[in-house]
């Protein structure tokens, strides 16, 4: 590197640091105009301060648990009435929270889950849906459910709902897999692409097809599995790096959305919602 270079260098590093502890005093002048310059920023919100308020704090979190368990009793119960499998009446113990459920003060309707980094987070589970050829958002939902298979028919329900038709084929990752969801989109005549297991891309770059009549005792994984490693197949899950992945990286990485800054179930969709629009 030419000294010319290096003194240049040296300039901008200077401009750059001043700019941050410029934009660092102005932070904490902010701060203390708005909390005051005795608060340090971690105190305990108002509604937990006086031991009264934490007690009915703490009552309303555990109304709210309990209310969770019966309403997962009932659902349960309802299930094996369907299935015809009830007898009796169930037991009030299923009705009672575990002792290791678990309520978050500060934003009761979020839940924790395991991150794409393997740690639990309190977190959301945001869904998205686009057309692959323009990368369009056609449809987006985000719940406190960690179990991602579950949304794959309701965001469907959400693409044609929007859209006003209905699409031709859908790839999703593995964690959407689930022989119900292959049922009904078959039902619907819509081509799944959608690994029972996870696929990394260097899996595919030595696959062979399979060649062949397809065995006719392959449950729907094996029939799956060999899909996808066809020729066709491989093709057109592929597309997946083009369509979605870029989005979520346009939405994350561009815009910088790595965590939701409002509270409450409602409010947090809304955002991602808005989010999705912004981008479209």
């Amino acid at each position: 590197m030419s000294y010319e270079y290096l003194l240049k260098e040296e300039e901008r590093l200077k401009r750059e640091i001043e700019q941050y502890l410029q934009e660092a005093e102005e932070t904490d002048a902010a701060e203390d105009r708005k909390f005051g310059k005795q608060c340090r920023g971690d105190e305990l919100p108002e509604h937990l301060r006086d031991p009264k308020r934490r007690l009915e704090a703490i009552r309303r979190a555990k109304a709210e648990l309990e209310a969770e368990a019966k309403k997962k009793a009932a659902a349960k119960e309802q299930k094996k009435e369907n299935q015809g499998q009830v007898k009796g009446r169930r037991k009030r113990a299923e009705e009672t929270p575990p002792g290791k459920a678990q309520y978050n003060f500060t934003d009761p309707d979020s839940r924790i889950m395991l991150s794409s980094e393997k740690a639990f987070i309190q977190a959301y589970n945001a869904q998205l849906a686009v057309d692959a050829e323009t990368q369009i958002a056609v449809a987006a939902e985000l719940s406190n459910q960690e179990a991602r298979a579950p949304h794959l028919i309701p965001v469907l329900d959400q693409v044609e709902q929007n859209t006003s038709c209905r699409p031709k084929e859908v790839s999703a990752d593995a964690g959407y897999f689930s022989e119900k969801n292959l049922e009904e989109l078959a039902r619907r005549r819509i081509e799944a692409l959608i690994p029972p297991d996870k696929i990394k891309h260097s899996q595919w770059r030595n696959a062979s097809s399979p060649r062949g009549r397809i065995p006719k005792n392959f449950t729907l994984k094996d029939r799956m599995r060999r899909k996808l490693r066809t020729k066709r197949g491989r093709a057109r899950y592929k597309l997946r790096q083009t369509s979605v992945e870029p989005v979520l990286g346009q939405i994350k990485e561009g815009r910088g959305l790595r965590q939701f800054l409002l509270r409450r179930l409602a409010k947090v969709r809304s955002s991602w919602r808005f989010e999705c629009a912004v981008h479209n």
